[in-house]
């Protein structure tokens, strides 16, 4: 009893101490990072390195935005402003920054990461490794690849959000469980796929609209993902387009629902599928590893422009004509991942799971022998109905 009366008052001058953390920050002392963009200064030097840092605003109210000051400032919107700053290092170019600012740089908040074009062709593993263990950095950090001119992206406007990461993040966000064109890849799924043997890392890539594209006369010009960019390792080799996406984001399950448009004796029609499963097999012949993807897809006709009572017949033939073209949109996706020397699919690992023994083997000289794999798909389109309300107001006798 006198031992647990001690140790009460020993606790009790503990809990009239004052609470908080011994490194608290307020909040008005951080400058909250949106995004961070990394990449090499268009100087040639190879051993230099361009941090440049978009977020908002860090005073109060509206009116222009004044430059930044250090080496490379440019005024944007109000709500918006980026500044960049450079050095040998990553860290280095971070601290010249750092030393300018009134405020601490606060990378938590931070949820876009974006490496340009000529870095990632380089490589990205240093960036992900410093990333990775700097402190705050989340892994669930969006990350994009900027395809083209920089400067170009860095004085975009955003078209609906304040800012130019926050209108990305938005778009990222709305495409989960989407997946027709795009598909949000992380700094977890980077780092993943650089870790890993017989796996490569994939990520959105972005790049401004041309002119005649834009909505508006601005001078700005908006920013839009326009498809998937491939890593070999982690150096970037290539780019899928939207349509090429839709098919490689269908082989990796990540994407129920997407477009086929098919035309049949001159007419076409539009079909839409909503839900999908691919089942992946392995198998070995005479000492050859083969993989299949068996794909059923199940989905409504959206749109179609001759009139038709869609017997079983037809749909019967519009199922085989759809089955057939998908497997050739998705045998082409695949064979142009194979060209790049991007293994994004993830056929290594595969390969790794099922054939251990085998893979001991690849694993000497894989990116040699992944061009190699005979890859098979097989797709069985179901057409449930239609999504239309009425028939097509077409005259019967185009029929």
């Amino acid at each position: 009893m006198a031992k647990k009366v001690l140790v009460l008052l020993a606790i009790i001058p503990l809990l009239l101490l004052p609470g908080g953390c011994w490194d608290r920050r307020e909040t008005e002392d951080l400058l909250l990072v949106d995004s961070i963009v990394f990449g090499k200064p268009n100087t040639g030097d190879t051993g230099q390195y361009r941090v440049s840092f978009i977020t908002t605003r860090p005073s109060s109210g509206g009116g222009e935005q004044m430059g930044a000051s250090g080496e490379e400032g440019t005024a944007q919107a109000a709500t918006q402003w980026e500044v960049s700053s450079y050095g040998t290092t990553l860290e280095e170019a971070i601290r010249k920054f750092s030393i300018r600012s009134p405020r601490y740089v606060y990378l938590a908040h931070n949820r876009i990461i974006m490496f340009e074009e000529g870095l990632a062709k380089e490589g990205i593993s240093q960036a992900v490794d410093f990333l990775l263990r700097a402190r705050g950095t989340r892994l669930r950090n969006y990350v994009l690849i900027v395809k083209g001119d920089t400067p170009d992206l860095l004085t975009s406007s955003p078209q609906f959000e304040d800012t130019l990461a926050g209108e990305l993040y938005s778009i990222l966000e709305t495409s989960v469980g989407e997946g027709d064109y795009y598909y949000p890849s992380d700094l977890n799924i980077i780092a993943q796929g650089i870790l890993t043997n017989g796996l490569d890392p994939w990520a959105p890539f972005i790049e401004t609209f041309s002119t005649d594209q834009a909505s508006d006369s601005s001078a700005d010009q908006p920013v839009i993902i326009r498809g998937t960019a491939l890593f070999k390792a982690d150096r970037l080799v290539g780019y899928l387009d939207a349509e090429e996406t839709q098919r490689f984001l269908l082989l990796k399950g990540l994407s129920n629902a997407g477009y086929y448009d098919i035309e049949i004796n001159g007419r076409k029609l539009s079909y839409r599928y909503e839900q999908a499963k691919v089942r992946r097999r392995l198998t070995v012949e005479d000492g050859r590893v083969n993989v299949s993807f068996d794909v059923t897809l199940k989905g409504l006709l959206e749109e179609i422009h001759f009139y038709s009572n869609l017997s079983k017949a037809e749909i019967d033939s519009l199922e085989k004509s759809l089955s057939a073209k998908a497997e050739a949109a998705l045998l082409g996706t695949v064979n142009r991942c194979k060209e790049l020397g991007s293994d994004a699919l993830g056929i290594g690992r595969l390969i790794h799971s099922r054939k251990p023994e085998i893979w001991k083997e690849y694993s000497k000289n894989w990116y040699s022998i992944y061009p190699e794999i005979g890859i098979e798909i097989n797709v069985k389109a179901q057409i449930a109905g239609t999504a239309l309300g009425t028939k097509p107001i077409v005259p019967k006798i185009s029929e």
